[in-house]
């Protein structure tokens, strides 16, 4: 197809699209997992399986027609870190003040003295309800809250190892 110099050729894809992309899933056998707004766990395939028995994958097709992104999405998934160091971890925020550094630093050096597993607490974040299926019954949780879980920090390794 031939144009004119003076004619625009505009090409565009979601953001979720753009952001396997951009995170190199670009050919089958990667796997990426992306923290935005949304969690969302995706992986790159040369033919369409659409999951109609559990209901649970998206499956778009990459911008590359060759490919398919079948992928796992938590709606608000990614926001759920932000709403746990608002409501839990006001001691970390001003300790992050005082020291110039971010909360979110504050916490990550504290989850990583927390064994993987948090001893066996779970977080399922679907805080706004779960997104896809969509079940507007099924709310967030934290499972396997015990007496051994002393600090608000070991939420957060169950929270960040979903």
């Amino acid at each position: 197809m031939r144009t004119e110099s003076r004619n625009a050729i505009v090409v565009g894809a979601g953001d979720a699209i753009v952001s396997f992309i951009g995170s190199g899933l670009v050919e089958p056998s990667i796997l990426i997992d992306l923290a935005g707004t949304a969690s969302i766990l995706a992986y790159c395939v040369e033919d369409y399986r659409p999951d109609i028995k559990n209901k649970t994958l998206l499956f778009p097709r990459s911008v590359d027609l060759n490919y398919w992104y079948p992928h796992a999405y938590i709606g608000g998934g990614g926001l759920c870190l932000r709403w746990f160091r608002d409501t839990f971890a006001a001691e970390e925020k001003e300790e992050s003040r005082e020291k110039g550094v971010s909360t979110y630093y504050l916490l990550d050096e504290m989850a990583a003295k927390i064994a993987p597993g948090s001893d066996g607490l779970v977080f399922l974040p679907h805080l706004a309800s779960r997104t896809y299926p969509v079940e507007g019954k099924v709310k967030g949780t934290w499972i396997g809250f015990s007496w051994s879980h002393k600090k608000a920090v070991e939420i957060v390794v169950a929270a960040n190892s979903q």
